[in-house]
């Protein structure tokens, strides 16, 4: 085998295993969306939406709904329908566990005039402390899952792909951003009433690809450039033109 040959062999193979080794897949993800299948086990109704995830950054999900743990719904204070933090729980509420279940919790603190939402309101820096703390509270009462409800088009402190640089994500329990009208037309339209006892939650998301369609294509574009170069060049070669 010519010097030409071997050389041009050598560079597609060290760069197919550069390329493979940089898109092997990792226990976090590249984005945050993530499914959120619910189901009414005593319908078998179910709805699939997109929800986004805190720690999509170094903690995977189940691939799948069938695989996922699922986990039931619970709201604040065990009031239906209650998704604001304040007023926080006093007396008996105290007492109060949201164990194996997701609670969900409005991301935007309004200020109704009563000095639980002021100190989240007023002053630069207020708003920084308020989901942090909302987290806190969940993971003090035993919650699973934290469901932080937002608005569409409303950016809310939110950086891209729902990224909170507020919250230590490694300290707070696995929390979901999803759409306020998402939550209350489709999950909650699954039960008729106040009973949300039947509700089963499965957060998933399919594992990603070990290579990209995308950079594959691009990927074989510049070795094709650089093959085609290389073949071409020692053609010219050996027919004498670059002597």
């Amino acid at each position: 085998m010519s010097s030409h040959k071997f050389c041009l062999i050598l560079f597609l193979f060290l760069d197919l295993n550069l390329f493979v080794e940089a898109h092997e897949p990792t226990e976090g993800y590249d984005t945050s969306f993530v499914y959120l299948l619910a189901t009414n086990v005593d319908t078998n109704e179910e709805v699939n939406v997109c929800a986004n995830y805190l720690q999509f950054r170094f903690q995977g999900i189940a691939p799948d709904a069938e695989s996922a743990n699922p986990v039931g719904l619970s709201f604040w204070r065990h009031l239906f329908n209650e998704t604001r933090l304040c007023p926080e729980p006093s007396g008996s509420e105290k007492l109060l566990l949201y164990n194996g279940t997701a609670v969900p919790l409005l991301y935007r603190i309004k200020d109704d005039g009563t000095n639980c939402t002021r100190r989240f309101i007023q002053g630069g820096s207020a708003f920084n402390n308020a989901t942090r703390y909302q987290l806190e509270q969940l993971k003090r009462y035993g919650a699973d899952n934290a469901i932080l409800l937002v608005e569409k088009g409303k950016h809310d402190h939110l950086f891209s792909n729902s990224f909170d640089s507020y919250v230590n994500a490694s300290d707070v329990i696995q929390t979901f951003f999803l759409y306020t009208d998402v939550f209350q037309n489709e999950i909650l339209g699954l039960v008729k009433g106040s009973d949300v006892s039947s509700l089963q939650l499965r957060f998933h998301r399919p594992n990603p690809y070990p290579i990209a369609l995308s950079m594959t294509l691009m990927w074989l574009l510049a070795v094709g450039c650089v093959t085609g170069g290389g073949v071409w060049a020692l053609i010219r070669c050996r027919c004498g033109f670059d002597l």
